[in-house]
């Protein structure tokens, strides 16, 4: 995910509207709808259509392939 985030910062704080949901950080960053990613909101699995609140700690994975 390196390549969606600005050079040397592993995190990042952004504002975004009240109301706004889990798909606004992806359209913030530029990610793809179809990159192929796992999203954590405060430590437990969340969706593209969860809503967010002041305060939540966001991570975005890639999801790995192999064997």
């Amino acid at each position: 995910m390196s390549k969606y985030r600005p050079e040397g910062q592993k995190e990042i704080a952004i504002e975004l509207p009240q109301g706004a949901k889990m798909i606004s950080i992806l359209d913030y960053f530029g990610i793809p709808p179809e990159e192929p990613i796992l999203i954590v909101k405060n430590g437990r699995t969340a969706t593209t259509e969860d809503a967010l609140s002041e305060g939540d700690l966001i991570i975005v994975l890639p999801l790995l392939e192999g064997g």
